[in-house]
């Protein structure tokens, strides 16, 4: 990595990497190593995106004012494209590919009344606005500089379909040499979701027995989450009144629940509840009720509104501790100070707390009602086969059979019958 130009910083094993690779798209894989370095590597094994925990322009709109991040910019607009071009060069994409003769566009640095934050981006964009290079000849190369320290602290390289057609030869040199080889997509869902695993990803046929068993699974979840977590219950949630009930026709437990009541109950692929909203959800924009139902005075800190959302969470089944890394972001909306309505002063004792990170993917929320000290709502979401999430899917001892089977044995009864 080193002849790369990409330092990591500090010698790191192998060990101390974690790697997830697709078998359909092998050798192309994502890696991060335990000290926050993460990489992507194309189905060529070319390096693709490069991303150092200390990259500035991946932080969020706050963390980017910290002024740790103030430095001084000590480049011209000449040599931060000399810098950047010759990177890609080291990579492989030389004047031979067709952004090389294009002119790229510079974002950065940023001068501010607290100083420079010396970043920049150094883009070239066949197709601005569109990073997904959907056309054979689009192509997105992307160098980000730390122009205090001049070293790299970013890049994403997406050479055009023409591009790789006209240098195949430099695409399939040296190939990428793994002696262990990565699970195959097909095992690790076995090793998740066991005999469901053969009906994943397939159209099911849902019959009668198959949607009882599934709606009664539902109920007998959510009532085990009211009975957990401390939500706010105005009048109980009557599971003898369901307004509506959804059930996922690919084979997983994903599904929700609706009551007429205004409760409602979603729940993930494996079939844990992954959100509970009430009919007094004020973030969730419930027009059920009017504007005084949501009237009150704030009773709580902003730490013990934390608190208790992550207390929430862990009734819930998520543990923060075993999710939240250095780069988890935070943010926290309300409780709001009172305002003149229909010349009174009322308060929303409404707060909104979420964690979320891309790596590894997890996001959760839990709005409070922060005079009742109760929770109206939960969103959470987990990647189901992220390596952080250890739970396994749940067992209802009914597997769908898939509409394919069904269609099949239908027909084979109707020739039976005839014969």
């Amino acid at each position: 990595m080193e002849q790369q130009g990409i330092s990591l910083g500090q010698p790191i094993e192998a060990e101390a990497f974690k790697c997830e690779v697709d078998s359909d798209t092998y050798p192309a894989c994502w890696m991060c190593a335990t000290n926050g370095f993460k990489f992507t590597f194309n189905y060529w094994g070319k390096l693709q995106d490069y991303y150092p925990p200390d990259n500035w322009f991946d932080k969020s709109k706050e963390e980017k004012k910290d002024s740790k991040y103030l430095g001084e910019n000590r480049m011209t607009s000449k040599e931060i494209e000399s810098f950047a071009r010759d990177f890609l060069k080291q990579q492989g994409y030389g004047e031979s590919f067709a952004y090389y003769k294009t002119k790229p566009t510079l974002e950065g640095p940023l001068k501010t009344e607290k100083g420079t934050y010396p970043y920049v981006e150094v883009e070239w964009n066949s197709n601005p606005g569109n990073l997904l290079c959907s056309k054979t000849n689009d192509y997105y190369f992307s160098v980000q500089i730390d122009t205090d320290k001049k070293k790299l602290i970013g890049c994403r390289m997406y050479p055009s379909a023409v591009d790789i057609a006209n240098n195949y030869a430099f695409f399939v040199q040296d190939p990428v040499q793994v002696k262990v080889k990565p699970m195959p997509y097909q095992d690790r869902l076995k090793q998740v979701y066991g005999k469901r695993a053969e009906v994943l990803d397939k159209l099911i046929h849902i019959d009668t027995v198959y949607s009882n068993v599934m709606t009664s699974f539902y109920i007998a979840r959510a009532k085990e989450c009211i009975d957990n977590v401390d939500f706010i219950v105005p009048e109980t949630a009557d599971f003898k009144e369901i307004a509506s009930v959804y059930i996922d026709k690919k084979g997983y437990l994903l599904g929700s629940i609706a009551l007429k009541n205004g409760w409602g109950f979603r729940f993930d692929r494996k079939g844990y509840i992954d959100g509970v909203c009430t009919p007094y959800d004020f973030f969730g924009g419930n027009t059920a009720n009017e504007i005084e139902v949501f009237y009150g005075t704030n009773q709580m800190t902003t730490n013990e509104i934390v608190k208790l959302a992550e207390e929430s969470l862990k009734k819930f089944g998520y543990d923060l501790q075993n999710y939240t890394n250095s780069t988890t972001t935070f943010s926290m909306e309300g409780p709001f100070v009172p305002k003149n309505i229909s010349g009174d002063e009322h308060g929303f004792p409404y707060a909104s707390v979420r964690w979320h990170c891309w790596d590894p993917y997890f996001s959760f929320k839990v709005d409070l009602n922060t005079e009742k000290k109760a929770v109206v709502s939960i969103e959470t979401s987990v990647y189901d086969l992220s390596e952080s999430d250890k739970r396994p899917a749940f067992e209802i001892g009914v597997i769908p059979e898939t509409e394919a089977a069904y269609q099949a044995r239908v027909q084979k009864e109707k020739e039976a019958v005839k014969n």
